[in-house]
C-alpha cells in the first residue's frame, strides 16, 4: 500500500484471500507468476497508477485481475482460466487501460468494464465464458477493442446503458 516501483516476479502464490495486492501505489509490476487458489482475488488493483500485469498463469481465483479506480494499468500476456468462477478482468472507473494479448479460458465472464474510459482492448483470445465474452458496462466510453477472438459465449461483445463513442472493428 502506497508503495512506487515494487516488482513481483517469478513467484507462487497460492492459498490467500488476495494473491498479489497492490493499493495506492504507482509504477508496480506484476510478471511471470503462477497465482492459484486464491480465495477471492488473483490480483486485486486499487488506486493505484501505471501497473504492470504482464505474462502470469491466474487460475482457479475467484476473480482474476480485479482492478477499482486505477489508470494507465496495462494487463498484457495473462493466461486466465478460473474454472467458471467470476471475472478474467473486471475494470471499474479505469482510465487509459490496456487489456492486450491475454487468453481468457473457462470463466464466469471474460472482459468485464464498468465505467472505464480510453481503454484499448486488443488481440485478447476469449473462450467458454459463460455470460459475457467482454461486457462494456454503464458508462464505459471512448474504447478501442480490435483483434479480439471471441468463441463459446453467452453473449459475445455486450454494451449496456451509457457505454458509447467506442471503437470496434475486426473481432470474431
Amino acid at each position: 500500500e502506497g508503495r512506487s516501483g515494487v516488482t513481483v516476479k517469478d513467484c507462487y502464490i497460492r492459498g490467500f484471500y488476495y494473491g498479489i495486492k497492490t493499493t495506492t501505489s504507482s509504477d508496480t509490476t506484476i510478471i511471470e507468476n503462477n497465482i492459484t487458489n486464491n480465495d477471492f482475488y488473483g490480483v486485486y488493483i486499487h488506486q493505484s497508477n501505471n501497473t504492470h500485469v504482464d505474462n502470469n498463469t491466474v487460475t482457479n481465483d475467484n476473480n482474476g485481475i480485479y482492478a477499482i479506480s486505477s489508470i494507465e494499468t496495462t494487463i498484457a500476456n495473462n493466461t486466465i482460466d478460473l474454472n467458471k468462477k467470476f471475472y478474467g478482468v473486471y475494470d471499474y472507473g479505469g482510465t487509459d487501460d490496456t487489456i492486450f494479448d491475454n487468453i481468457f479460458y473457462n470463466n464466469y465472464h471474460g472482459i468485464y468494464m464498468v465505467n472505464s474510459d480510453n481503454a484499448n482492448i486488443s488481440q485478447n483470445n476469449v473462450t467458454i465464458s459463460d455470460v459475457y465474452a467482454l461486457f462494456m458496462h454503464t458508462g464505459s466510453t471512448n474504447a478501442l477493442i480490435e483483434n479480439n477472438n471471441i468463441s463459446e459465449s453467452q453473449y459475445g461483445i455486450y454494451f449496456k446503458t451509457s457505454s458509447g463513442d467506442n471503437n470496434i472493428s475486426n473481432n470474431s
